[in-house]
């Protein structure tokens, strides 16, 4: 089957305007629930693992890495960027370009040489951006898992920070992932998302939802706009792997992603972003499940 997806929510109040789906094989009825809430490993490097480590003040935008070729052992396993084998692969990259250019190898290194020590920190800071929040619009969504080492790190790993950093060793529902870029849009303000705003009975209104508040401050205000002025050149800047999104209408802030199953032609893509990016309105997440690559 392919599965596609999409999320469109209203950056002030969390308002949904759109919860589509379209679904080609079995299970079609299904499909609003995959797109709102079915939790799984996304796999996609979207941001919020720079986000934490700039509020952490741990990183900045001035600072470069090694991306090594794209080939990077962590213990015992090792992470490629989608060009290791190709004479583009990535070497030394700036912050901004890490994002840009979406290489796994840059992000988990920023997070592993800065968190490894104290890897509960960053998982702290997945949490404090509302990614783990529960949101059952639907029957049958799932509740969100990142996973805490506990105090002895018994159920923790070498590899479990550098994957969880690119979205791996985490369960989070694609509506978590367009509120988060929707707080980001919102000066840090998360929104919890309405698929309903009042309840009508012959005309009269029985019932109003007004916007909640569930984060006030996801951040700091100065790691949003590094983090938006890093996914605006994403999509702007012509080696942006969000290129395709530009507009000559508006400014485009957003981030592709691309989750590997090793199968192929069965890679998820997505692309999460808002606009216009100088005074947002609108957050927007898009799904392909089985069916594309971020980038595309």
């Amino acid at each position: 089957y392919r599965h596609f997806g999409s999320l469109q929510c209203i950056v002030q109040t969390g308002g949904l305007l759109l919860l589509g789906s379209i679904f080609l094989g079995q299970l079609a009825h299904q499909g609003l629930i995959l797109v709102s809430g079915r939790v799984g490993q996304p796999g996609f490097q979207l941001g919020d693992a720079l986000l934490v480590a700039l509020d952490d003040k741990k990183i900045s935008i001035n600072d470069s890495v090694d991306a090594n070729g794209g080939l990077y052992k962590f213990g015992s396993a090792t992470m490629r960027d989608h060009n290791w084998n190709k004479a583009s692969a990535y070497g030394v990259l700036s912050v901004p370009q890490v994002l840009m250019y979406s290489s796994n190898v840059g992000t988990a290194r920023l997070i592993d040489e800065n968190y490894s020590k104290e890897p509960e920190k960053f998982v702290e800071g997945l949490h404090r951006m509302g990614l783990a929040t529960h949101f059952p619009l639907l029957p049958g969504t799932g509740k969100p898992v990142i996973r805490k080492p506990n105090a002895k790190r018994t159920n923790w790993s070498r590899t479990a920070l550098p994957w969880m950093s690119i979205g791996y060793e985490t369960q989070i529902a694609p509506i978590n992932i367009v509120s988060f870029y929707n707080a980001i849009a919102n000066n840090g303000k998360f929104m919890k998302p309405r698929l309903v705003t009042a309840i009508l009975e012959d005309g009269r209104v029985v019932e109003e939802f007004e916007p909640e508040v569930v984060i006030d401050k996801i951040a700091s205000q100065q790691a949003l706009d590094d983090i938006t002025k890093m996914l605006t050149m994403v999509v702007n800047e012509p080696t942006g792997l969000g290129r395709q999104a530009k507009s000559e209408n508006f400014l485009v802030a957003g981030k592709t992603g691309t989750a590997q199953t090793g199968m192929l032609g069965s890679d998820h893509g997505a692309f999460v972003c808002f606009a216009p990016a100088e005074n947002p309105e609108i957050a927007i997440a898009v799904y392909g499940e089985k069916a594309a690559h971020g980038a595309t």
